[in-house]
């Protein structure tokens, strides 16, 4: 087990059962249809995949994927105790964020930029509503993790999103 999603964070989970998720995360950033296929498949070969529970229950809320969201959230919490400091992070700020409170979201956010499941959950785009309503805190969120990702495709595309988004804002 010495998996690494594709921004380099590890991941607590056999090989198969990563491999899955991270199919599963690019399909989600990329905005396919069916990124929790892949998601799921991680469970199916690992059901004690902390990241992967919690990544279900935040799709069933964000996107209403069918999914026992309450089932998710325990199964993330009860299986975190076996997972890395950045997955534990991940899973509570996940079941934070479902039930209103977006400051661990944040906090989480600022110490592990390069976690694109929950910067891409941070922005309200076409796929997720955001934690904030305000382009300029949106752009100041992006922009803080921006040192992280260099020239990386996706980041670069949510940046000028999320630029294009607040200067467009900015100029009504």
């Amino acid at each position: 087990m010495g998996c690494r999603d594709d921004y380099g964070y590890p991941l607590t989970a056999s090989d198969d059962a990563a491999a899955a998720y991270v199919g599963g995360v690019r399909d989600l950033l990329r905005l396919r249809a069916g990124a929790q296929v892949g998601i799921a498949a991680a469970l199916a070969h690992d059901p004690t995949f902390a990241v992967a529970h919690a990544d279900l229950a935040l799709l069933g809320h964000e996107m209403c994927v069918d999914v026992d969201t309450g089932a998710r959230l325990a199964d993330a919490r009860r299986h975190a105790e076996r997972a890395t400091d950045r997955e534990r992070s991940h899973v509570h700020a996940v079941e934070r964020h479902l039930r209103g409170d977006d400051a661990p979201l944040l906090a989480h956010l600022a110490a592990y930029p390069r976690d694109a499941v929950l910067l891409s959950v941070a922005m309200p785009t076409i796929a997720f509503a955001g934690v904030t309503d305000v382009p300029a805190e949106a752009w100041a969120i992006v922009e803080r993790a921006a040192p992280a990702y260099g020239d990386d495709w996706w980041f670069t595309g949510l940046l000028a999103f999320v630029r294009q988004g607040s200067s467009g804002a900015s100029t009504r």
